[in-house]
Parts: structure tokens; sequence; C-alpha cells
């Protein structure tokens, strides 16, 4: 067809695109908009970085501090001779009284009550042998006392054991398990000094350091641990606000990142900005955050006034565009959704010509590239899946169709078996008969299958004489019986050739998916061996392989002595 685009100047698409392109004035409004905006945004966001990396780094420093005080003043108390001298004597006198050993351990409890009403952030004090067996503690409390599993691991590399947090039961405050070792004379440890240490003086720090470096009510300096616990945030307070684990996607970027900005989700779903910074002592990360809306907030009325504007504009311009786009678009949109459904493979498209400009000449194309693609993979499609012989399918349809139940076997477990079948003796049918009687036993074969495999079966031509049969959710029983009635069927089936009547028997291997089994070659080459087993043993006969083990299944005709 022969169509000259030039007979329609008013209708074409070249005319409608210079009237439309009036509309594109707007492009360089908006691209100036657009750089004026990012450029903003940057400062805004550079200025906010500064902002909160001032106050995570002061929060660092107070909190290196708090700790550092807390766990000198645990070490101080764990050289007390009142401590290592009763540790030594129930650690030498295994055969002292138990008076003495009462004596020794009341004498360190009284100890450690009167460090406690002079330390009042220290919530309970204990001495602890190197089993992890409290020897004596105060006040004594019915709570356990949860060493890490590491806890020998970190007293030889920092000399100090630190616990996880974990919340007090009445006021819900955080504690902390510090534990120092406590040495003998010889420097020796003996045991161990540890403290339950009250974190709502680290609440107190937290909370002045934000109002020091920042006079912004949205933002928030809390801890993180790197499993993700959130506590002691100074938005937060309560059991709710004290312990909260933050999403691992949160969690991986602030732990990914230290020291840089980073966007992210808070808690409460809002899109927010900060900053970690690790405190390695500890093990924890010091996050300062700001709302993001807070942050962008000028830039944000910008971009809201710009908007407006170019609304405006678009709203004038667009109605003009529209009614010289519509006629396009009309029929364009058409055609894209005939394009769509030819992606999803449906070829009986046809689109109806109306128009005659471009793209109604597009169309007529489009329609006769359908029906020739229609044609072509009708063609093509039965080239590729079929077998021309025996009408089964060929050997890449059956591979394609044997991982598809592999896909299926790995997602539910439905069991299946598969069958390599071999004519026997095909090459003297091709040297006594000629090949034309050869492929008609093919032929007769593959109707043979038709006939006696059920709906859900597949059998192929894997090559050859060599045929593989797919049996669905057939197990070591169900693939035997069906092998047997293909034996049986081809035993006694007269193939007829030019009056000639031509005996023909087949040797069948047969294996199952299972463990040892769960994959294609696998499967073939077990189901093989068993049938070259076959063929050894006399052909006309069936050899199911379980596991990778063979066994040879019997039938009468083998016991008539009928030869192979």
């Amino acid at each position: 067809m022969s169509v000259s685009l030039n007979k329609f100047p008013l209708q074409s698409i070249k005319s409608r695109i210079l009237i439309f392109t009036l509309a594109v004035t707007i492009i360089p409004a908006s691209v100036l908009g657009w750089v004026y905006y990012r450029h903003t945004h940057n400062i805004l966001l550079n200025n906010t970085e500064q902002e909160l990396q001032s106050g995570i780094n002061h929060a660092v420093r107070e909190l290196e501090l708090w700790f550092k005080d807390r766990s000198y003043d645990i070490r101080v108390f764990s050289h007390s001779f009142i401590v290592t001298e009763n540790i030594e004597k129930l650690r030498g006198k295994e055969t002292a009284s138990s008076s003495e050993r009462a004596a020794a351990i009341t004498q360190i409890g009284d100890y450690l009550g009167l460090v406690g009403k002079r330390f009042p952030d220290f919530h309970r004090l204990l001495v602890l042998d190197m089993s992890g067996d409290i020897i004596s503690e105060s006040p004594q409390l019915d709570t356990p006392v949860r060493l890490p599993q590491n806890w020998r691991h970190q007293l030889n590399d920092k000399k100090m054991i630190l616990g996880e947090v974990t919340s007090q039961e009445i006021s819900g405050i955080p504690h902390l398990l510090i534990a120092v070792p406590i040495l003998s004379t010889r420097g020796v440890i003996i045991g161990l000094l540890g403290a339950e240490v009250s974190l709502a003086g680290l609440e107190k720090v937290l909370d002045n350091v934000l109002k020091k470096t920042t006079n912004n009510d949205s933002s928030e300096l809390f801890l993180l641990r790197g499993d993700g616990l959130r506590f002691l945030s100074t938005a937060d307070r309560g059991d709710n606000g004290r312990f909260q684990n933050m999403p691992r996607a949160t969690t991986e970027i602030l732990f990914g990142s230290p020291g840089t900005l980073s966007q992210y989700s808070s808690l409460n779903g809002k899109t927010v900005v900060g900053i970690l910074a690790p405190v390695d002592q500890i093990g924890w990360g010091v996050v300062m955050e700001k709302a993001q809306q807070e942050v962008f907030a000028e830039v944000i009325k910008l971009r809201n006034l710009s908007m407006l504007l170019a609304g405006l504009l678009l709203i004038v311009i667009g109605f003009i565009s529209f009614l010289l786009s519509q006629s396009i678009l009309s029929p364009l949109q058409r055609l894209i959704g005939a394009a769509g459904q030819v992606a999803d493979g449906n070829l009986d498209v046809e689109l109806p010509v109306k128009l005659h400009d471009e793209i109604g000449f597009a169309m007529s194309v489009f329609n006769n590239m359908v029906r020739q693609l229609k044609q072509s993979h009708e063609e093509l499609e039965t080239l590729s899946t079929t077998d021309s012989l025996t009408g089964l399918a060929n050997r890449k349809q059956t591979m394609e169709t044997l991982e598809l139940q592999l896909e299926r076997y790995y997602r539910s477990g439905t069991p299946f078996s598969i069958l390599m079948l071999d004519i026997d003796h095909f090459k003297k049918i091709n040297d006594g008969y000629g090949h034309l009687a050869g492929d008609m036993v093919l032929r007769k074969t593959g109707e043979i299958f038709t006939r006696l495999l059920r709906s859900v079966d597949t059998a192929g031509r894997y090559g050859g004489e060599e045929f593989l049969i797919i049996l669905d959710q057939a197990a070591a029983l169900e693939a035997e019986q069906t092998a047997e009635r293909i034996r049986r069927e081809f035993e006694q089936f007269v193939f007829d050739f030019e009056g000639d009547k031509i005996e023909v028997t087949v040797s069948i291997g047969a294996s199952m998916v299972g463990h040892a089994s769960s994959d294609a070659s696998t499967l073939i080459r077990q189901a093989d061996e068993a049938l070259y087993e076959a063929k050894r043993g006399g052909r006309n006969r069936i050899i199911i392989s379980r596991e990778g083990k063979s066994n040879i299944s019997r039938h009468p005709a083998q016991d008539k002595g009928r030869p192979s």
C-alpha cells in the first residue's frame, strides 16, 4: 500500500506539533525555578548537617564522660580490701565453717550497702564468682543477673563486662550492667564486681545537650543499639518511649554511614534527617534527628508558591494544548493499547482505520504487521515445540516441561516420575525393512503414547528412537504400572508395514524425584542408567531406579523366554 503523507498537510501531526510547541515557553521558567529550589534545598541541608553534627559531637563527649565516671567508680570499689580479703577467705578456706563463710559474705554485703547509699545511680551492686554466680548483693532482689554470653571474652579483651540495657520493673527506667574484675594481692582475677547502673542521669545529660545545641522543638536525641533497640529518647518518656525497635532498614542506614546525614522514616512514620555517631566504648550509637518538614520549611513555601504560579499558567496553556492534542491522543492511545495487547500475547487485535493522517497510516501498517506476526508465530510455535515425525513434544519442549515439574516440586512437593524408553533393536528394523518402516514405527509409537498416557502426562522424543515420558503426580508404584502398560502394549501391538508384521519391544528405565534426584540432570541420568541396565538384562523389560538403586521388575513375557 502506497500512501503519500503530503496529501494531508492540515491534518498532519507535524503541523499540530508546531502549534503545540508554543507551550514550551514554560520550560525555561520551570528549569530556573528548579535550579533555585535545589540550590536553596542544598544550603538548608548543609546548615542542618552542621547543626546536627555539632549536637551529636557534644552528646558523644558527654556520654563518654558519663560512662568513664561510672566505670571508674566501679573499679575503685573493686579494689576495696573488704571485698578482696573476704573473697580470698571464701576461696582459700574450703573447710571453713558455715559461720565463717556467712560472716565473710555479710561483710561484703554491708560494704555494698554502704556504697549503694552514697551512689544512688547504682541500682544494685553485686559480687560474683568466676562462674557468674552471685556471692553477695545489695539490695537483694528477686530479679536474676544476666551476664552476656561473651562476658569472658569481654573480660579478657576490655577488662570489663557490659551487659544488655534492661528496664527496671517498677519505674521503667533503663539500667546497664557494668562489671569489672576483682584482683587478688597477686594480681589474679578472683571474682567480679558488678553494678546495675541507672540511666536516669543519662536522660538528663541528653536533655541538656539538646537544649544547648538546638532551639528547634522537632529535634530529637536518642541512643540506638546495633540490633535496632532505641532507648533514652529526649522526645519520649515512659516504657513505650524508652524502649522501641527501629525498622531494620533504618538501623542499617544509620550504622552503615556513621557521621553522615541520612534521610529515613521515624517511628511515627514521618520523614526525618539524622546523623549517628558511634560510641566505641559501649557499642551504642547516638542519633540526633530533625523533622524534614521543619528543615525545609522555607524551601517548601517557595516550592508551593512556584507550583501555584506554574499551575495557573499550565491551566491556561493546558486548555489550549488539550484542544489541539485531543485529536492526536485519542487514536494514539488506541494504538498504544493495541500494542500493549500484542506485547501480552494477544495477536487477534485489529484497529479500525478512520483517520487519513500519519496515525491512520501507522494503524494500517500496524494491522498488517500483527497479521503477519500472528501467522509467523503460529508456524514458529508448531516448529519449535513439536517433533514433526511423531507429533510428540520435541526434546527442547520436553526439557522445559521437566524443569516446570521440578519447580512445582520445589514449591509444593508434588511428586512425579520420568520414564526413559528406547525401541529395542531399532537399527535392525531400519536395516531389515527400510527407513520408511522405521518411520512408521516411530509414528505409531507417538500414537500409542497419546492413547495410553493421561492428559497431564507429557511424552517427548528425546532423540532417535529414545523417548522421555513425564508422569505427573506419580510415585514409584504408578510409574511402574504405567511403564508396564506401555511395555505390554508394544509387545502385543501389530506393526504392519506393507504386509510385513514387525515385532517391536521396548526397554524402559524409570526414576522418581526425591532428595537424591532433585534436579533434571540427576533424574535423567538415573532413568538412563536404568534403561541401559534393562538393555543389558535382555531388553523388553523395566528397571525402576529408586534413590539411585536399580530394581528389576519382571514380567510374564520374560519368564516365557521371549527372545529380546
